[in-house]
């Protein structure tokens, strides 16, 4: 018989109102005097007062059963960490995890519990009152790599998966300066809840802001120091989402779908650039990004005009996040990235999608860097509960709704005048630049139909053109407050407005 921890007191991942997860384990049937035994230590437990102990009592076989069909049971194997007793069932949880799951049924179902609770916080790191723990880019996202490489690489720690080439250096140090930010936060969540609170609601935010050494200044306004904190929140949440993402396309790729009986690589060749490896883009050799700076920018094209194209290789991510580093000012300006930016903007399919991921991969945001100053940007009020950028793509896919059939019927006007419309991409960007300049201080109508004429200048368009992108700007909250807070079937509301 032996005593495991399990959980985060398995991971040794403890705050002050955590649960302490324990098992006991026994490799053959518990007699009476062993129960009496285990009654009295689980008493004792109880007993001691601001404790919240989790039990478990499990024969080996009683393991072997409940693992083969409680995912959630095979999940608390793997961590098991032996505390004290019989030295001989220490591997006995992750040999029973091996027994009951392969690798492929493991990832598939991990992968399928991590969508269910990604749709819970509507798929977005970006709430404005984010579960630290369970949202996406939250603590359960890093858990979930750990999880997923234990089970198949045999580690303890996920810094093992180095010296494996799973993962880089530089990867592994991001993750691990956002799990001590998140544990950090979580930790002032406890002490100032005095219970085991995940969610960091606004009643919250500006004590643990605080904490961080987030104080108001004189020339701030009143939310700047929750908005500096959340910022910082949100852009940690991104980094960890994507890893996320991006490593379990690689484990899926390089370990999962290769083993498949009957598997054969599917490539079709694209260009000198790209090719489709299992309906995925994948780079032609590793330098394509160095040598050929355009295709930073075509990868995105590709995946905006071609709705068959099912994402981006995991490996391929990992050579963008680095080259979307390096895009600078003479990269801006250089008319062929114009070119192919606006041929973005102006593709007729997965406009939304593809712009999630140039943001994602932190393209968008180095390419117009007054996006990339509001990335993770909180509105510290009761209307919005978005992010501003995560808001800004939003509106972007709302309008591109408007062509589509679909939504016809909820919108008529609305639509009928969209599908008429012939510079589509006049109204597109005039929802990139609406909301850029919040945080900056000032009027953020007329600073950002300020960065907007000078991109579309610098774009190819017409000053026409660009005044009218500006124009919609400048009078974009005009036709919100008419829109929700006039009545329009008022004929001098309507005479105002137009």
């Amino acid at each position: 018989m032996a005593l495991f921890a399990v959980g985060g007191y398995g991971r040794r991942e403890m705050l002050p109102y955590s649960d302490v997860d324990i098992m006991i384990l026994s490799e053959d049937e518990i007699n009476p005097e062993q129960e009496q035994l285990i009654s009295t230590f689980i008493s004792s437990l109880w007993d001691v007062g601001n404790f919240k102990p989790g039990i478990s009592v499990r024969t080996i076989n009683e393991c072997v059963n409940q693992a083969s069909s409680d995912l959630t049971v095979a999940t608390t194997l793997i961590e098991a960490r032996l505390i004290i007793g019989n030295e001989n069932l220490c591997k006995w949880p992750r040999r029973i995890v091996s027994r009951t799951w392969t690798d492929k049924t493991f990832f598939d179902a991990k992968m399928d519990e991590q969508h269910k609770r990604y749709a819970q916080h509507n798929n977005t790191e970006s709430n404005l009152e984010p579960d630290i723990k369970n949202a996406p880019g939250g603590i359960r996202d890093i858990n979930q790599i750990g999880w997923i490489a234990k089970r198949h690489f045999r580690v303890n720690r996920i810094y093992d998966l180095v010296h494996l080439g799973f993962i880089s250096e530089f990867e592994l140090g991001v993750l691990e300066e956002a799990e001590s930010f998140l544990w950090e936060i979580r930790h002032h969540l406890h002490r100032l809840t005095k219970r085991d609170e995940n969610r960091l609601l606004f009643d919250y935010q500006r004590d643990i802001a605080a904490k961080f050494g987030y104080v108001r200044e004189e020339a701030h306004h009143p939310n700047y120091p929750i908005e500096q904190f959340m910022k910082r929140y949100y852009r940690s949440a991104q980094q960890v989402s994507t890893l996320n993402e991006m490593l379990l396309a690689y484990f899926n790729e390089s370990v999962i779908t290769p083993r498949l009986p009957q598997y054969e690589r599917q490539i079709e060749e694209i260009n000198q650039n790209f090719k489709l490896v299992d309906g995925k883009l994948a780079v032609q050799h590793h330098k394509i990004f160095s040598e050929n700076p355009n295709a930073i920018l075509e990868i995105f094209y590709l995946l905006a005009n071609r709705p068959e194209i099912e994402g981006i290789r995991a490996r391929t991510l990992r050579l963008l996040t680095l080259a979307g580093k390096r895009i600078d000012q003479d990269f801006r300006d250089n008319p062929v990235h114009q070119a192919l930016f606006m041929a973005i903007i102006r593709s007729p399919h997965r406009l939304y999608d593809t712009m999630v991921a140039m943001k994602r991969y932190g393209v968008l945001g180095n390419y117009i860097p007054a996006f990339g100053q509001i990335l993770g940007l909180m509105q510290y009020d009761l209307f919005h509960i978005y992010t501003v950028d995560a808001h800004t793509l939003l509106l972007l896919r709302n309008l591109n709704r408007f062509k589509e059939p679909e939504f016809a019927k909820e919108f008529p006007v609305v639509s009928s005048v969209f599908q008429r419309l012939t510079r589509r991409d006049i109204v597109y960007l005039a929802a990139i630049f609406h909301d850029i300049a919040k945080g900056r201080g000032g009027d953020h109508s007329e600073l950002g139909a300020s960065d907007a004429i000078k991109f579309c200048r610098s774009h190819g368009f017409t000053e026409r053109e660009s005044n009218l992108v500006a124009w919609l700007i400048q009078n974009h909250l005009m036709m919100s407050v008419t829109a929700q807070k006039k009545d329009i079937s008022d004929p001098d509301v309507v005479k105002e407005f137009a």
